[in-house]
């Protein structure tokens, strides 16, 4: 074809364009090998994954799914090195709707948040990690669930106080589970309703600075329903975890401070 009067006065940038132009397109083996060199880095986990947790001690990775439930992956031989391993193992019973996974690798606890593919759930699955891994899964049923608020969605653990905080989205609420006294093997305590903690609209996914003893909230922003979290959210809620945790409640404020952020924040992650 005629070459651009741009490049024939030999605009570099124009050139540069038309020669891209008229070079020839990858072919079908191209793209093949290109598919391939991309699936020696990923392997299949149905269900469309989500978010994962893992559990060095079992080595066990936990990948919450959309469509299905969570996924059990051994990490054993499943690394940038060795792929044999790559596969799922085993599923937590169930029906889809779970929306985050954490690992309490101290007590082998996993806690599952459960809000429901409409946003309706409001609960934490408590599952014994030593009978739920890919070595053991002779029983990954839940051995007892927690009430929290609506769509909880995040779920950020402080091991200092023995608190799980977890982010309830459409409750604009962020609920304080002990881990001491509700995990895989105490659950006695793990009927009872935990305290919540007002925060901003459309709280999410949370992050913890320890030295601080500061849980940094991101609040999305109002109008999620259906599964879909809301917009339009400019601040993240602080909490602070010394004095605001399962076990003492003397500096819990209604609502939370918060300090003004970017808009609609919706995870944030601390170093």
């Amino acid at each position: 074809g005629q070459a651009a009067p741009a490049a024939a006065a030999g605009h570099p940038a124009t050139a540069a364009a038309a020669h891209a132009a008229a070079a020839p397109r990858p072919g079908h083996a191209a793209l093949r090998a290109a598919a391939v060199r991309q699936s020696r880095h990923a392997f299949p986990v149905p269900g469309g994954p989500l978010f994962a947790a893992s559990n060095p001690r079992t080595k066990t990775l936990y990948v919450v799914t959309l469509s299905k439930t969570i996924a059990l992956v051994g990490t054993a031989r499943c690394t940038r090195f060795v792929r044999s391993g790559c596969r799922v193992r085993a599923r937590i019973p169930g029906r889809a709707g779970f929306q985050a996974v954490l690992v309490d690798r101290f007590t082998d606890t996993i806690y599952a948040l459960f809000g429901g593919l409409t946003g309706k759930g409001h609960t934490v699955e408590v599952i014994n990690g030593a009978r739920c891994n890919v070595r053991n899964h002779s029983d990954c049923r839940p051995v007892a669930r927690i009430g929290v608020g609506r769509f909880p969605i995040g779920e950020t653990l402080d091991r200092a106080t023995n608190t799980l905080f977890v982010s309830n989205n459409y409750s604009n609420t962020v609920s304080l589970v002990s881990t001491t006294s509700c995990n895989g093997t105490h659950t006695s305590r793990c009927r009872q309703h935990p305290r919540a903690v007002r925060v901003g609209p459309g709280p999410n996914i949370s992050a913890l600075v320890s030295s601080r003893h500061t849980l940094y909230v991101p609040n999305v922003g109002p109008g999620g329903s259906d599964g879909n979290t809301g917009e339009g959210g400019t601040t993240v809620s602080l909490i602070n975890t010394a004095t605001c945790n399962a076990h003492r409640h003397g500096g819990c404020c209604a609502p939370a401070r918060s300090a003004t952020g970017v808009n609609t924040p919706f995870g944030v992650t601390a170093a």
